[in-house]
This record gives C-alpha cells, structure tokens and sequence, in this order.
C-alpha cells in the first residue's frame, strides 16, 4: 500500500484474483485514532464482453465472456430483421438509422480507467452524410471508435487523457473502410 495524505493506493500481489482484505489506522497526530478495513475483489485484466452477434430471433445478444454483460438491441430493430452473414458466423446490419443501436448498459465493469482494447468486425458499404458513426463506444463521450469526422477512415477517441495538451487523446487510421469488404479495428489503450 501507499498513497499521499488523503488517500489510499491497494497494490494486490500480481498473482492475486479473487477476494482480499486490509485494516488500516488513521491517526490525526493528537492521539485521535480509527480503525477500519476494506475488502476488495480483484479480477485478472482479461476479456471483460465478448457478444458473437450470431443470433437470429428477438432483440437480446449473448455476451460468451462469462460475466453475463448480455447486450440488447434498441429502437425498432431486431435480430430477425437484422441478423446476416458475417465473417466468422453471423453479423448484425445496422441501418445508421438514429436510435438503433446495441446498448450494454452502465455496468462499472466498463468504466476502464487503466487501459483498455476493444475490437470489432465490421463491413461499410457505404457511410451517411453526417459523419462521426459510432461503431463502439462507452457513453457519448468517455472513449469511442468513430467514423473520422466524415472521411472513410476511422478514429479512436479517449476523453479525459491527456495527449499533447489537449482534453482527449486522439489516433486517427488511414485506411478507407467504405469499400464493402470486411474489416477488423483494435483499439487499445495501455493507461499510460
């Protein structure tokens, strides 16, 4: 453990996965004293959602990663209407249409502070007009992989790090993805 006067840094073993626990004393320097202990469960970085989009009815995806993050479609969109060939399976085909999307939800295992990857297959035959197409993102704005601005290639945007003095870091891709074939994009993120 470590940490500066008003806080409290848990540095588990590199081994360690599961529960863990601390006591800890804070002491005001006039012989003032508490006593307390944290419990903390640590899980090894590893796949956090893995949704194979291989189903072919309603509007639920499975998440195959294990910890049951499950996505669901929404707007006025479903699997039956949605579901085709993909390039290891079966794919959802998303219109662009405002409002139909795959959402996740807000679990805080997706609040990925000390890095992150995100990978996607996917196939454009074509972008819209507007521009900025999300093809994965937490939120609106905390990281995304886009559409750059309204160009064919992408980008990857983390906002709150800090990249040459701006407010978000930013990598841009130069290859055209509007082409109709098929596509595999890796984001990542070490947290550094």
């Amino acid at each position: 453990m470590a940490g500066g006067p008003d806080s409290l840094l848990y540095v588990p073993g590199s081994s360690l996965q599961g529960i863990d626990h601390f006591g800890y004393t804070v002491a005001d320097g006039e012989g003032n004293e508490r006593m307390g202990s944290v419990v903390v469960e640590t899980r090894a970085r590893e796949l956090v959602v893995y949704l194979k989009l291989d189903e072919t009815a309603g509007t639920d995806a499975a998440d195959s990663s294990g910890y049951d993050h499950g996505g669901e479609l929404r707007g006025d969109f479903t699997f039956e209407a949605g579901s085709v060939p993909g390039h290891h399976g079966r794919a959802l085909k998303l219109a662009g249409v405002d409002g139909e999307y795959l959402s996740l939800g807000s679990d805080s295992d997706f609040d990925l502070q000390k890095g992150l990857t995100a990978a996607i297959w996917f196939r454009v035959d074509g972008f819209g007009g507007a521009g900025g197409e999300s093809l994965v993102a937490k939120g609106g704005d905390a990281w995304r992989l886009t559409r750059d601005g309204t160009g064919a290639a992408l980008r990857f945007t983390l906002t709150g790090v800090q990249v040459g003095g701006s407010a978000a870091g930013e990598l841009r891709g130069r290859l055209l993805v509007n082409d109709g074939g098929w596509h595999h994009a890796v984001a990542s993120y070490d947290g550094g």
